[in-house]
């Protein structure tokens, strides 16, 4: 349980989230961990989506009775008004729901869920409004606010290279690699980044989410000055999912599905020290970056106008596979 937290903001803050699925329900829970009272309102048309997140809230407000929580079904039935709102949708309806709450509610903060949006006319259309509105916006790519990795980049910021190697079987390559192209710009401190697209399979494979699709074979990126970045998913095997960072001389190889991290200097690989590894839960998370937000601080999160800067190019790469695939020009990228 997460401690009561200094604040200075106003008693009872309104919360908004928008999108009461798997994530929707786990920011939900991170708020209940927060000993601050708010006043969270959760909507969902999907009647059994609210209902799932309602039981996951009950799992935690058990001990922690602090805030009014309501579900609601239609946007209608929210208040004109909210200090902060996440927004935990798909990405295909993401800006048509950012455009029709900002028409009805104002708000001062949003946490955008990714992939963002589907098109690069999204992200500029909603860049404009947010700026014209005084909107602060930011996407939750959660590894840069995670002890683990901010304790890397101490190290890393020194480095005049970093090289990531993501690699397994079915791990979502598409909908994924977002998190690892911000991750590549929070370590290398880099904020250009370009997408190259020409080693991923000829083929298409459907999502595990419904209408959406994912990619096999290589996706890597670079910035300006030379980090690199080298997404690995090979579809038809089993391979077990790792990553491994190398700046200087430096391996860190990190074993998820195992919990396992080992260091070791490149070419000498076993002569490694291994410690456990975990990757803090959505829940772990959401309330103190929430916190900090309504306390006018950094969260630490990526910004929306330094994100679609990541976006755009992974939506372009992966618009112009698609298009030589299907033979016709792609505009919307149909990954979440």
């Amino acid at each position: 349980m997460v401690a009561g937290q200094s604040s200075n903001f106003k008693s009872n803050p309104e919360i908004l989230i928008i999108g009461a699925g798997s994530l929707g329900s786990r920011h939900l829970q991170g708020l209940g961990k927060i000993k601050n009272k708010f006043n969270i309102t959760v909507l969902d048309p999907n009647n059994s989506a609210l209902s799932k997140s309602k039981l996951r809230y009950k799992e935690i407000a058990k001990s922690n009775p602090y805030h009014t929580v309501n579900f609601v079904n239609s946007l209608d039935l929210i208040r004109n008004s909210a200090d902060l709102a996440i927004i935990a949708t798909t990405a295909d309806i993401r800006f048509k729901v950012i455009k029709s709450l900002l028409k009805q509610c104002f708000t001062k903060f949003l946490i955008l869920e990714k992939v963002v949006f589907q098109t690069i006319n999204d992200f500029k259309v909603i860049l404009n409004l947010l700026d014209k509105k005084g909107i602060k916006a930011w996407v939750n790519c959660p590894r840069r606010v995670m002890p683990f990795f901010i304790q890397l980049k101490e190290r890393t910021c020194k480095s005049s290279r970093v090289e990531i190697l993501v690699e397994g079987s079915n791990w979502g390559l598409a909908c994924n690699a977002i998190h690892f192209i911000d991750l590549l710009s929070f370590l290398s401190g880099q904020l250009k980044v370009d997408v190259n697209e020409s080693m991923l399979e000829k083929k298409i494979f459907k999502s595990k989410r419904k209408g959406f699709i994912e990619l096999g074979g290589t996706l890597t990126a670079t910035t300006n000055r030379g980090d690199f970045l080298k997404l690995i998913d090979q579809r038809n095997d089993n391979l077990n999912f790792k990553t491994i960072i190398s700046f200087d001389n430096i391996v860190i190889e990190i074993d998820q599905q195992n919990g396992l991290v080992k260091e070791y200097l490149k070419g000498e690989s076993e002569n490694y020290n291994q410690e456990e590894y975990s990757l803090p839960l959505q829940s772990d998370l959401t309330g103190c970056q929430v916190i900090e937000i309504l306390n006018n601080n950094d969260p630490g999160l990526t910004s929306l106008h330094e994100s679609s800067g990541f976006h755009i190019p992974l939506i372009q790469g992966i618009n112009q596979h698609l298009s030589t695939i299907m033979q016709k020009e792609i505009k919307i990228c149909p990954i979440t």
